[in-house]
């Protein structure tokens, strides 16, 4: 068991999705969704170790501002991604119009 896991309560204010949170302080700690059951949405604040991440992909990019240049050959995707893996997913380049 992983220390202070008893203090941790769940709330749905969806069916599909928990939101994991502290009973002491309240504090949200992930979030997880039914779809995608191996992958939990940590709340940043709540680490307190150092940690790497790398950049996987852009999301809103249609939104950006028009000055601002991605140019770092990651994947692009005009809004929200789905839940597919990024190996999975089609990139949209910015500017090619609707999300859906």
């Amino acid at each position: 068991m992983i220390c202070g896991q008893d203090l941790l309560r769940e709330y749905r204010a969806v069916p599909d999705k928990a939101r994991v949170f502290c009973t002491n302080c309240g504090s949200p700690i992930y979030s997880a969704r039914e779809d995608l059951p191996g992958i939990r949405r940590l709340r940043l604040g709540t680490v307190e170790t150092p940690f790497a991440c790398r950049n996987a992909y852009h999301i809103h990019v249609d939104s950006k501002a028009p000055w601002e240049i991605i140019a770092d050959g990651l994947p692009q995707f005009a809004a929200a991604r789905s839940g597919l893996p990024a190996s999975e997913a089609e990139a949209r380049p910015a500017g090619s119009g609707s999300s859906t």
